[in-house]
């Protein structure tokens, strides 16, 4: 290991806290404040005396980029698509996705479609930056997290009102849920593929390279149902089975949101607005699409580091009922039986 290399410690955010030497001898440590102001310490936790990184450490909250421009005077986050500002909370110009065409896409203008997200269109992370990232300026990830509530709401609605968990335990639960969902998008490592229904992009690939890939997610997708029900068998395993739970939730979702219609066509993205549908375990009318981790052409089916279907299109809002019913199903299955297992413990 080079000795002359520096390392970064990060948070739940990824925002760097700390930086060391190849031994863990911390040079210099990172705080902020809940929108990403951030405050430089000595080691031992001592403001820095001049305010200022002697690392020249520019990427602080999330993991982002720290722009310094008008001879120091301005400081801004640079976050791919958009700048945000720490100091007010928010970002300094409209979300584009709805509003800026996209040539990567069909009919990716939506006057509608861009306050999906909500009214705000500076807005950072729905007023939630200590639980959720946005690290391409593109918030999308409110999608998980609202699916996730919603069908979670729904399954707590039906059950008996002698046996509903209650409000401690309820907010312990769709947190975990939420938060194992949202860290299979790591913005910092190498997409896993089978953890999203995509496929890794080749220029020559065959339908056997179709097939793979789509029975490598029906693995995943087994993994963590095993992993599940073995830490249901543990004494202590309640919580571990609801963090298997909320990866697995992760995966099944991305199934509505990113498969492409097996028989082509002008659009492979047009498929429940249409009539073609099916399930996370039914997929015979679908393939993963591909990505290619990188912005340069050309480019997968799934454009790089956008959703690729418009979550205000008449194929979105179709992707987007049909993934909420599925987890329904979902849930009154496995969270039925984590409750069975795992109320009393909860409840403690």
């Amino acid at each position: 290991m080079p000795t002359t290399h520096k390392y970064y410690i990060h948070d739940h955010l990824y925002s760097s806290v700390a930086e060391a030497n190849y031994v863990g001898t911390v040079g210099e440590r990172y705080e902020y404040d809940a929108y990403g102001k951030c405050y430089i310490l000595e080691p031992n936790f001592a403001p820095d005396p001049d305010g200022k990184s002697d690392a020249n450490n520019p990427f602080l909250f999330t993991g982002r980029e720290m722009d310094t421009l008008d001879n120091g005077n301005l400081k801004i986050m640079n976050y791919r698509h958009r700048y945000y500002d720490t100091y007010t909370g928010r970002f300094t110009t409209h979300d584009p996705l709805g509003i800026v065409p996209n040539a990567q896409q069909l009919n990716r203008f939506d006057l509608i479609g861009q306050y999906k997200d909500g009214m705000n269109l500076y807005e950072y992370v729905q007023s939630s930056p200590t639980n959720r990232l946005d690290p391409s300026g593109l918030w999308r990830s409110g999608h998980h997290i609202g699916l996730t509530e919603k069908a979670f709401k729904t399954w707590v609605s039906g059950l008996p009102s002698t046996s509903k968990p209650d409000k401690k335990c309820d907010n312990k639960m769709l947190n975990i849920l939420q938060t194992a969902n949202l860290k299979q998008d790591n913005p910092f490592m190498p997409p896993v593929y089978e953890h999203h229904y995509t496929r890794k992009y080749i220029a020559d690939e065959t339908v056997a390279d179709k097939i793979k890939a789509d029975k490598d997610y029906e693995t995943y997708l087994k993994s963590e149902k095993t992993e599940f029900n073995t830490a249901l068998g543990l004494l202590t395993g309640c919580w571990k089975a609801l963090e298997a739970l909320g990866r697995m939730d992760h995966a099944l979702q991305d199934f509505y949101g990113h498969a492409i219609n097996r028989t082509g066509g002008f659009d492979p993205f047009e498929a429940w607005s249409t009539g073609t549908t099916g399930t996370p375990y039914q997929r015979s009318s679908f393939w993963p699409p591909s990505y290619r981790n990188s912005p340069k052409p050309p480019s997968g089916e799934h454009p790089y580091k956008e959703e690729p279907v418009n979550p205000g299109s008449a194929e979105g809002v179709a992707r987007k009922n049909a993934a909420f019913s599925f987890m329904i199903d979902h849930y009154n299955k496995y969270l039925g039986k984590w409750w069975k297992d795992c109320k009393c413990v909860c409840c403690k």
